[in-house]
Formats: structure tokens, sequence, C-alpha cells
């Protein structure tokens, strides 16, 4: 059994992947936060954009995430649970207050005014934007690991998790909502942890033209099939999604053996920190520049993001340098002197 305790080597496409979605993130936070404060229109640019990204970013995090799970079924049942609840569990609790604590701090500027009374079920149903993804990445963990130390089969552990994200496409189970919006995901976490060797070694060679050619063919596909209008059916937008993924997981691969790939594995090694803190640094952003009368939708949407990234970067930059891990996650060593 591999020691719970040994760093994991990191691996440059992957962190250059989480560095590109994650910006995708931002910009789909920050352009529908706008949309939801009747900045910008429902039909503008920006918010096709944002229906674009919508296709493949959240999926490609949940496979991203699946790649890693069967390494996390090798551990102890102790060891995982006490693993999901430092890296996963903990930010979320500890995010929540902070974002409740932000509502009412700039209560004028966000599109949301706190309810105190709704956060304290943040245990049912997740409270602030973006909390979903940790709640839901936290049930889908422990489902598969429970899975596969019961030997379930990698076919058949993919077949139960599309028959899951079929039903929960049909909202079947629409009465705890996010286990619905779990179980949609599933299928991609599922699929990146069965697949794994697979993924590997294909991505093993150095090539870095034919990823980068095959992941730009891949988006566009995506986007042409997006743009038939087919209709919205679950088969349909799993296909998109499947493009989509492919498509910006091989974009990483080369983009991974290129002079940019600091800058974008830079930004997928603090994904976790820009993800939990873009959406208050995104609202100080549109708070100072709507105190600056400034009402263009471009420098909105620009200002938001550049600041959500850069504002989340240095907060997240600075807890590492001051080793104070705990706005993020509860650091190992802690949890074992507890």
């Amino acid at each position: 059994m591999r020691s719970e305790s040994k760093p994991v080597e990191r691996t440059v496409w992957i962190d250059v992947c989480k560095g590109l979605c994650i910006v995708l993130v931002v910009y789909g936070h920050i352009s529908g936060g706008l949309a939801a404060a009747g900045t910008l229109a429902a039909d503008s640019m920006w918010m096709k954009l944002r229906d674009w990204v919508y296709l493949f970013h959240m999926p490609a995090f949940f496979v991203l995430s699946g790649i890693f799970a069967p390494r996390l079924s090798q551990l102890s049942v102790r060891g995982f649970l006490a693993g999901r609840l430092r890296t996963i569990f903990y930010p979320y609790a500890i995010w929540t207050v902070i974002i409740v604590a932000s509502q009412f701090a700039m209560i004028r500027f966000v599109n949301n005014p706190p309810e105190l009374s709704r956060a304290l079920y943040f245990l049912v149903e997740p409270y602030g934007y973006g909390l979903w993804f940790l709640y839901s990445l936290f049930l889908i963990s422990v489902i598969f690991y429970s899975l596969a130390r019961w030997r379930v089969s990698p076919l058949i552990m993919v077949f139960l998790a599309a028959t899951l994200s079929l039903l929960a496409s049909r909202d079947f189970f629409g009465g705890w909502p996010i286990f619905n919006t779990a179980m949609n995901f599933f299928i991609f976490y599922a699929t990146a942890a069965c697949a794994r060797e697979k993924i590997f070694k294909l991505f093993s060679q150095k090539n870095w033209l034919v990823p980068l050619l095959a992941g730009s063919g891949l988006l566009l596909a995506m986007t042409l099939f997006y743009l038939t209008g087919f209709g919205a059916t679950w088969l349909f937008n799993l296909l998109l999604a499947g493009l989509g993924i492919t498509g910006v997981v091989c974009l990483a691969k080369g983009l991974a053996q290129t002079f940019v790939s600091r800058f974008w594995a830079f930004l997928g090694v603090f994904s976790l920190e820009i993800y939990l803190g873009h959406p208050l640094w995104g609202t100080i952003a549109r708070m100072l520049l709507i105190h600056a009368r400034i009402t263009s939708p471009v420098v909105l949407v620009f200002g938001g993001v550049v600041v959500g990234i850069v504002g989340s970067l240095l907060v997240g930059v600075l807890c590492r340098a001051w080793n104070f891990p705990y706005l993020f996650k509860w650091p190992a060593n802690a949890a074992a002197k507890s």
C-alpha cells in the first residue's frame, strides 16, 4: 500500500490544464455575476462565451480529480477520510464562513444578500457561489472510493456512473439538489479514474505540436456541434463535454512543453486558492470600478477576471510563504498531532 504521507509528484500538463480551466471558471463567475446585476445583457457576446465555457470547464476539473482517484483508493478508510476532510471539507467549511462575512461587509454590492439561517444548513446544501464543487467532489470521491474498495470492475463503475448521470439529468435526485448535481458529474470522475493508465500512457510522448493541433481541432468540433443546436439532450451534452474536455487536456499537454508552461502551471498549482478567493476579489473589483463610475462591460469583465485571479494568487502565495495554509486546507502534520 502506498504511504499516506508520501508527497505526490506533480504532472506538468495536469497543472497547465488546471490553469487553463481556472481562468475559464473565473470568467464564468465574473460574467455571470455582472449579468445577474444587470450590467451584461443576457444575449451579449460575453454571455454567449460563458455558455460555451460551461460546456466543459467544470467537467474537466472532475476529470482531473478523477485521475488521482485510484491512488486514493489504495489508502485505508481512516487515511482516505482524513485526507478528504483536510483538503475538501475543511476549505468548504471555512470559506462558507468567509463568504457569509464578506456578504455582510459588502452588502451593497453583492447580488445575493446574506442569509445566515441558510448558511447554517451548509452540511446539507452548499452556501455561496462556487462551493458546490467541493461538496460534489467530496460526495463523488467517497462513492468512488467505496465502490473501488468493494472491487467493482472499471466497466461496471463507468456504467453505474453513466446511469446515475442520466438519472440526475432528469432531476431524479431532486429531493437533495446538491446530490443531483454531483451525480451529473460522477461520469467524468469515474471515467478518468478507470482510464488513468491509458491517459498517462498516451500522454507519455514528448511531441507538443500534435496535441496542440488535436486540442484546437477538438474544441473547434465541440463548438460546431454546439452551434448546430441539435438539442439539449443528456447524450448530446455528454458528447460536447467529452470533446471539450479532451480538447483542453490535449491543449494543456502541448502547452506543457512550450515556454508558456510555467505561467499556466503556476495558475494550476494555485487553482484551489483562485477558485475559493476569486468571488470575493471579483466583488471588490466591481465595487471599486462602479465607485469610479466605470460602466464599460469590457473593463468590468476583464477587471473582475484580472483582480479575481491576481488577488487570490497574492493571498495564496503569501499563505505559502508564511507557512499559513489554514485558509485553504488543514495541514497533514497538524491533523496528525490533533
